[in-house]
């Protein structure tokens, strides 16, 4: 299920570049907001990383760091298959799958969860109220 899944992403992004202004220079923005527990001073780092499969060579992995609110942007330099990666220290990262990013997305809001005894989180993260369908939040 899960490679036909990929396939689906994969012609997707193929009829993407063959669609005229593909190569048009525009980047992505990938927004969204992560908390870790409630300290607002924590650093958390947010990662937009590419997956292989996509047309042509992967971009570069794009970095950034959340604000005192947890908002951040993620600029992706052309269409392709990612993954949004965030972590902070203590706290476990998480990842959601963005297969294709062909527009810009915004990410439902997600709360890192510290490491203790039991070790990271094991379940999707959704916040409380959120009844949206795009990606989760997953354990990294």
């Amino acid at each position: 299920m899960r490679s036909r899944a990929l396939r689906s992403a994969l012609a997707a992004l193929l009829a993407l570049a063959a669609a005229p202004g593909a190569a048009g220079g525009a980047t992505l923005e990938v927004t969204g907001q992560v908390s870790a527990a409630g300290r607002t001073a924590l650093t958390i780092t947010i990662e937009l990383l590419p997956l292989p499969g996509g047309p042509g060579p992967a971009p570069p992995p794009v970095r950034a760091t959340a604000g005192p609110d947890g908002k951040f942007t993620l600029a992706a330099a052309a269409p392709g298959l990612y993954r949004v990666v965030a972590a902070a220290p203590g706290h476990g990262s998480i990842e959601v799958p963005l297969l294709p990013l062909v527009e810009d997305a915004q990410l439902v809001p997600a709360a890192l969860r510290r490491e203790g005894p039991a070790g990271p989180p094991t379940r999707a993260e959704r916040l409380p109220g959120d009844q949206e369908g795009p990606p989760l939040w997953v354990p990294a």
